[in-house]
């Protein structure tokens, strides 16, 4: 397998992981919001 393919893969888990993060934290204001 190529360097750049591993490290192509790399960023793409990071970018997902970095959206699933994004959006729980956008959960939890949202939540709290309609608890007020």
């Amino acid at each position: 397998m190529d360097d750049t393919v591993i490290e192509h893969q790399k960023c793409e888990i990071c970018f997902g992981f970095m959206v699933v993060e994004h959006v729980h934290l956008l959960i939890i204001i949202s939540n709290h919001a309609k608890r007020k």
